[in-house]
């Protein structure tokens, strides 16, 4: 369905280059779910834009999708308030994609249009299509959300931290809905997150990325059982944990990442890593791009 390799983004300020995304590579199949996690600034977004073809920086690479990446690749973003028109109306928002890519005209998308508010759990919706976004809840923002990515019955969905801006009982019902939506229009999944226990409900595989790079892939059982890459690993001791003592404090990874604006060479973590070497000043490859796991 896609297939990406070496996808770089770079993007220029005040003249000097921020090497957002360097050198990603991976592919995604018919209605499979993959997973993207790691910290805040790893480049995971920036990557996610690029795909869709919305990046504002410079993509290096191949990126290629079996359809038409405009229509056929919806993409669900990670604040709603921001990502809706405040001055237009929900339901016109949903049809403006239909009517634009003539799947549908301006009745014939409306009615679509109610359907899909319908189908992702908005009630009343023949009302809610004519609010406005402020007039909706964050939970409901997010569902008009994926009604519109998934508007042009996309082969591919996006959803980029998706429940970041929601409380806990919110996020849980806004994942369930986009599994039930994957499932129902058979798309493929590319979800975004900072939390793995997100990716482990939803997503088949998982890639970590960190400063630009996927450090490792695999399985989510796989890599949640048995990380093999020492980010990977102190990503995961990191997560409190129930079968913990309640007062034990909670084991975080010493140090900042490496300035994206002057990458180092070879393992980006080894600056950070227990377990470095000489050997990592050299760059590693393969699905866990660490020497010690070779």
């Amino acid at each position: 369905m896609l297939e990406v390799r070496d996808l770089s983004v770079t993007f220029q300020s005040m003249g000097k280059s921020l090497y957002a995304v360097r050198g990603v590579s991976f592919e995604i199949g018919k209605s499979a779910s993959i997973g993207i996690v790691g910290e805040s600034g790893c480049g995971k977004s920036a990557a996610a834009l690029a795909i869709k073809g919305l990046s504002t920086g410079r993509v290096d690479g191949q990126v290629v999708f079996q359809g038409d990446p405009k229509k056929e690749i919806g993409m669900v973003f990670q604040d709603p308030m921001t990502s809706l028109n405040p001055t237009m109306k929900i339901g016109d928002q949903i049809a403006e994609g239909m009517i634009y890519h003539r799947l549908a005209k301006r009745r014939e998308a409306r009615a679509k249009a109610i359907e899909l508010l319908q189908l992702v759990g908005i009630h009343d919706p023949e009302a809610r299509f004519d609010h406005y976004p402020h007039q909706l809840s964050g939970g409901q923002r997010q569902r008009v959300l994926i009604a519109i990515a998934i508007a042009c019955h996309p082969k591919l969905l996006i959803a980029d931290e998706p429940t970041t801006a929601l409380d806990v009982t919110i996020q849980a019902q806004i994942l369930d809905l986009i599994q039930q939506m994957q499932q129902h229009f058979q798309m493929s999944l590319l979800l975004i997150s900072h939390d793995f226990g997100v990716i482990a409900s939803l997503c088949e595989r998982v890639l970590v990325m960190y400063a630009g790079k996927i450090v490792e892939s695999g399985p989510v059982d796989e890599v949640l059982q048995a990380p093999k890459h020492p980010y990977t690993q102190m990503l995961l001791d990191s997560i409190p944990r129930l079968d913990r003592p309640r007062n034990a404090p909670l084991k975080a990874i010493e140090g900042s990442p490496p300035s994206l604006w002057a990458p180092p060479q070879g393992c980006p973590f080894r600056e950070r890593c227990p377990y470095a070497a000489w050997k990592c000043r050299e760059e590693p490859s393969g699905p866990v791009a660490c020497w010690r796991a070779k």
